[in-house]
């Protein structure tokens, strides 16, 4: 995949993880990496199957970081303090 093809596709991802901006130092590192002639095959099944990990823990932590929001709002909500929610960063 061509460095402006993998680009692309992170900038399509990232939404799905929260992601608002991309690194292009990192997506730049990240292809490269990946298309090192100097890596060793054996190793990037494994070094995938590890990134899906991450991904799918990273997606994972958002979800539930997401519903202890919504808990904390409805209970703020139900004890009459719904406007403190709205001083709370990131609510």
């Amino acid at each position: 995949m061509s460095y402006e093809a993998f680009a692309r596709a992170v900038a399509e991802a990232l939404p799905r993880v929260g992601g608002e901006r991309r690194c292009l130092r990192v997506v730049r590192a990240f292809h490269a990496a990946a298309s090192d002639p100097r890596k060793i095959p054996w190793e990037q099944p494994g070094a995938s199957e590890r990134a899906a990990f991450a991904l799918a823990d990273l997606l994972h932590a958002t979800s539930q970081v997401a519903e202890v929001e919504d808990l904390m709002v409805g209970m703020l909500r139900a004890l009459g303090y719904a406007d403190l929610a709205r001083t709370v960063p990131g609510l």
